[in-house]
């Protein structure tokens, strides 16, 4: 009768709590992490900057100067209403096209 204990063993290199083998996918990890949190970040600094500074190309990480004029601006320009009306047009245009796309693939293939 076998033990229920028994540990399976392979011929893999990286060992179990290999802290090289660690290191490496945390340091892999970090930089996938930063690389999709930087443009949040940047259009957050920039929504705050000062819009002669954003302009100017000073901002990079961190927001220069302090302004909610492009916040205000949102709500004066009627041209972002209308942006906005559209991608909720096409949204739903697209979401029952596919609904009657796949309700009529299901039909075909049951």
């Amino acid at each position: 009768m076998e033990s229920i204990a028994t540990v399976k063993t392979t011929n893999s290199k990286i060992k179990t709590g290999s802290y090289i083998a660690d290191f490496i996918i945390y340091t892999l990890i970090g930089i996938i992490a930063l690389a999709t949190l930087f443009p949040f970040i940047y259009i957050l600094s920039a929504s705050i900057s000062d819009p002669m500074e954003v302009v100017a190309g000073n901002v990079w990480f961190l927001p220069k100067g302090f302004s909610l004029k492009s916040y205000g601006r949102i709500f004066t320009t009627v041209a972002i209403v209308r942006a906005f009306g559209n991608s909720v047009f096409f949204y739903n245009y697209n979401y029952f096209l596919k609904c009657a796309e796949f309700n009529a693939g299901g039909i075909c293939f049951s």
